[in-house]
């Protein structure tokens, strides 16, 4: 059964996308959306054009991947991060599953 696709709200394509985020996220994303007006999917596109395409010379952008690189070098740089147990699972792969199973208790 084929079913009515609506009408495209301006003169750009769209293409649906579905994706999953936290309950607060998602309660402090509503928040935002009330208050500045704006609906979720355009939060989402600015947001994706911001980290696929970032926009240099744009200070606050450029500040914010310039931090996460940072971040993201001195992390796989560590040597915390190259330790292993003997069964080869790294510690911080071992940290992240800990982590996600106090996270599923509500801990």
């Amino acid at each position: 059964m084929k079913t009515k696709s609506r009408k495209p709200t301006s003169n750009l394509a769209y293409k649906g996308s579905m994706f999953h985020i936290g309950v607060e996220l998602n309660e402090e994303l509503e928040q935002y959306c009330t208050g500045h007006s704006m609906s979720r999917s355009r939060i989402a596109r600015e947001g994706i054009e911001m980290r696929l395409h970032k926009i240099d010379d744009d200070p606050y952008t450029a500040g914010y991947n310039k931090a996460l690189k940072d971040v993201t070098e001195a992390i796989y740089g560590h040597a915390f991060y190259q330790s292993a147990f003997p069964s080869g699972q790294k510690y911080c792969e071992h940290l992240k599953s800990m982590i996600a199973e106090l996270e599923r208790k509500g801990e």
